[in-house]
């Protein structure tokens, strides 16, 4: 059993892999012909601070969160990607399990990229409210 405390299966924001042209050995292995397996389990999870951008999908859809640490980043979904974008509300928390940093098109910030969904859970509950309900499992 682990809390939502464990870092080492719930890394903050800093702490995630960067998806560039090095890749993290801690995280990742290359499995040959290019194919890259991640090397253990670990799930980002964060409260939903802002949505009002998770309805404009001209190139993604764009949320803002605050992980464990209090600090804000931005978590970007495809928009050709099946998540039911109604859940993204303010206050719910996200869980995005294998979750890496990548840039942002500006090559300076840092934001999470989602290419794939299915790997997307949301739960309509705080996170604080989350992490304490964690620590009693």
């Amino acid at each position: 059993m682990t809390s939502l405390d464990n870092r080492q299966y719930f890394p903050v924001f800093d702490e995630l892999p960067l998806m560039d042209e090095y890749v993290d050995p801690q995280y990742y292995a290359d499995v040959g012909g290019g194919i890259m397996l991640p090397t253990k389990h670990w799930c980002y999870y964060a409260e939903i601070v802002d949505a009002a951008l998770s309805h404009m999908p001209d190139f993604f859809h764009r949320i803002e969160v605050r992980d464990i640490t209090g600090q804000c980043h931005s978590i970007l979904f495809s928009p050709d990607q099946q998540l039911d974008y109604w859940q993204l509300k303010t206050g719910s928390t996200v869980f995005v399990r294998y979750a890496a940093k990548a840039y942002f098109s500006d090559l300076m910030t840092q934001v999470i990229k989602v290419e794939d969904c299915s790997y997307v859970k949301i739960i309509s509950r705080g996170m604080d409210e989350l992490v304490m309900l964690s620590q009693w499992y």
